[in-house]
């Protein structure tokens, strides 16, 4: 049986991250003593383990300004955002039509 580690070393390690409680996965695993990157697999590996909100590196959002829920459906703001986004592709494809051309009247080939 693996001992317990002490309430105290959890509670040391403990920071706030905009108005949140957290634990940088680089302490957890040191807690676990076992590598970050063997800590992140195993989260992958069991992600069904962990509650919705569970984020193991919230350094992509420090920072972030926080965002008010604009009362639009997910499913609703998915459909309209991936139609955006599949007009912005085919222009995308467009665009890279035209530089082609253009750069191939001035010689250059891609």
């Amino acid at each position: 049986m693996t001992d317990l580690i002490p309430v105290e070393s959890i509670i040391s390690k403990i920071i706030f991250l905009r108005g949140e409680k957290a634990l940088l996965d680089r302490d957890l695993a040191e807690l676990y003593g076992v590598e970050t990157k063997q800590l992140k697999r195993a989260v992958r590996r069991n992600i069904k383990r962990f509650p919705d909100d569970f984020v193991l590196t919230p350094g992509r959002y420090v920072g972030a300004p926080p965002q008010k829920d604009d009362g639009e459906p997910f499913e609703e703001k998915m459909a309209r955002l991936t139609v955006a986004l599949k007009e912005q592709f085919a222009e995308g494809v467009r665009l890279e039509s035209e530089i082609r051309k253009n750069l191939a009247g001035l010689g250059y080939e891609l």
